[in-house]
């Protein structure tokens, strides 16, 4: 079993929490400041050491058929921000980028953010993304797919998923289920049959199911279905 996470200390800058803030020393800012996973081996009774790892993402990593964790998310090269694809072949014990998301420059300044992935039924790898901004009626997502086990990706491109925090999942009949969070009254788990951007329409012929309420103040609660085994 593993988790995946990530330390902030955004807290700092509300007046609730300033208090806090200075007690915590700049040692244990080094210490801690990063993004992390861990691993259990007996069904999370007991936990090993936090692992450090370059990136983080809502839904952590994915697991593959030849045994791989591939884990697409959010970090940093040469003290650039991007999308990065870490692999993990030792069952999360060490991680290692062997990837980045390119983001077309008309959009960059909006950031893509909160990826997910998951390998269709011919291979190919597929990432979602959110993308920043105020105006939630064209927060549409962006996808990059990757045909080379996650090495090189394509550029990513705005497809027809409004949402945020997307969750991508391969069913049993080789259809890609993505789910996502909206603040718009459409929204909910779109389900493709083929793969490359193929979703439907996101009005009118897209299968949507309606997973729980929310508004603008709500947007941190995400709508998420994972599946778990021991």
């Amino acid at each position: 079993m593993l988790v995946s996470w990530f330390t902030s200390v955004a807290f700092e800058k509300s007046a609730d929490y300033h208090q806090h803030a200075t007690t915590l020393s700049r040692k244990t800012g080094e210490r801690w400041l990063r993004n992390w996973v861990q691993r259990s081996k007996d069904c999370g009774q007991t936990w090993g050491e936090p692992i450090r790892i370059n990136a983080s993402a809502p839904h952590g990593p994915i697991q593959l058929r030849d045994g791989r964790l591939l884990y697409l998310d959010v970090g940093s090269l040469n003290g650039e921000h991007t999308i990065v694809a870490e692999e993990s072949t030792d069952n999360g014990h060490s991680w290692n980028v062997i990837g980045t998301v390119y983001q077309p420059t008309a959009t960059a300044h909006r950031g893509l953010g909160e990826p997910h992935l998951a390998k269709s039924a011919d291979g190919t790898l597929i990432g979602l993304f959110r993308i920043g901004g105020d105006d939630m009626e064209n927060r549409f997502l962006y996808q990059s797919e990757s045909n080379n086990r996650g090495y090189t990706w394509t550029p990513a491109q705005v497809i027809s998923m409004l949402g945020f925090s997307p969750y991508l999942t391969s069913l049993h009949n080789g259809h890609l289920s993505g789910l996502r969070t909206s603040v718009l009254p459409l929204w909910g788990a779109s389900l493709s049959q083929q793969r490359r951007r193929s979703y439907l329409e996101f009005r009118g012929r897209t299968r949507d199911l309606d997973c729980t309420r929310t508004t603008t103040s709500d947007i941190q609660h995400r709508c998420n279905w994972q599946t778990a085994r021991c």
